[in-house]
């Protein structure tokens, strides 16, 4: 599980409060409370 503090500091695109894991076969699940934005790649 990844959780995004600073956006900045880990130089990547996203906003504070977002976490994210990764599955099997690639899949991906994302929520960001900022946003509010689910998404789920396959």
């Amino acid at each position: 599980m990844d959780f995004i503090i600073n956006p900045a500091n880990a130089r990547i695109v996203g906003t504070p409060g977002e976490y994210a894991w990764g599955g099997m076969a690639g899949t991906a699940f994302r929520i960001d409370p900022v946003e509010d934005m689910t998404v789920i790649q396959t």
